[in-house]
């Protein structure tokens, strides 16, 4: 299958509303959700392979969501495919994947397609920092050199866009094993699987991406600020990640009183350095 078939499955996706304001207002950008149209035939085509290969070979296919509601979900995105006259390669892949969700597996996911992925491929699509949600709130982990950002700043907007709406618009795309729902939070920023996490993975295919991010940053004083920086590339953004150590020598103890003391595990891998 030529458009994208390494990972599928059913549901049909609605863009929120903001996407496409945003993409009207934008000005220049590093939008790559390309118009590359799929006919409704290849459409049908894609759906009906794919839900054929998933149901013959997932064993957890109908684990949490029944066989019909497969079927339908399935059917969705074929039924918006002839509604409009076909499917953005984009927005095929967006419903793709939200398909897959209802599978429950985390290691069920749709590839991004070659065209999207070269489309990406050097430009400053990335937010320039690495950053975690905590109790719904975005908080900076590091950031890019030279940035007027610290450990700590909380994301309050980015784009003018809330950080709660960006999460929520992206939230259902991540895929979790069961209903392990708070795993979510961890794909929400970073993802090794994805092309970065999902408000930078997904979010440049639902709405303009400006090549200068405008930011809202709470410091951990209460302070609010007004705050742009250039957005980098993948490999750049990529850069940014802390290495990932071996299990013996990611352990922290210490002693922080007569009984009490904090251990701390940064990485459960072994492979790279076996203990012994």
């Amino acid at each position: 299958m030529k458009s994208i078939l390494a990972a599928c499955a059913a549901l049909a996706l609605t863009i929120p509303a903001w996407g496409a304001s945003a993409r009207a207002q934008a000005g220049e950008s590093n939008f790559v959700a390309a118009e590359a149209r799929m006919s409704v035939a290849q459409v049908r085509r894609d759906v009906a392979v794919a839900e054929s290969a998933y149901a013959a070979i997932h064993p957890g296919y109908t684990r949490y969501a029944s066989e019909e509601n497969m079927q339908a979900a399935w059917a969705k995105i074929v039924a918006r495919a002839e509604e409009q006259g076909g499917m953005t390669l984009p927005e095929f892949y967006l419903a793709t994947q939200l398909v897959l969700t209802r599978i429950r597996c985390d290691h069920t996911k749709a590839e991004l397609p070659k065209s999207l992925r070269a489309a990406r491929k050097g430009n400053p699509l990335y937010l320039p920092f690495r950053w975690q949600v905590i109790e719904g709130r975005g908080l900076i982990k590091s950031a890019a050199e030279g940035l007027e950002l610290v450990r700590g700043d909380e994301i309050v907007t980015i784009d003018g866009i809330p950080l709660g709406d960006l999460l929520k618009a992206v939230a259902p795309f991540i895929p979790v094993d069961g209903y392990t729902e708070w795993s979510r939070n961890g794909g929400l920023s970073e993802s090794s699987e994805f092309m970065g996490g999902a408000v930078d993975h997904f979010g440049a295919l639902m709405r303009e991406v400006p090549a200068e991010a405008r930011l809202s940053i709470r410091d951990r004083h209460g302070n609010l600020r007004e705050v742009a920086v250039p957005r980098i590339s993948f490999a750049e953004w990529s850069a940014l990640a802390s290495s990932a150590g071996n299990f013996k020598d990611a352990l922290t103890f210490e002693r922080v009183g007569d009984n009490a003391a904090y251990l701390a595990i940064d990485t459960f891998v072994n492979y790279r350095t076996p203990v012994t």
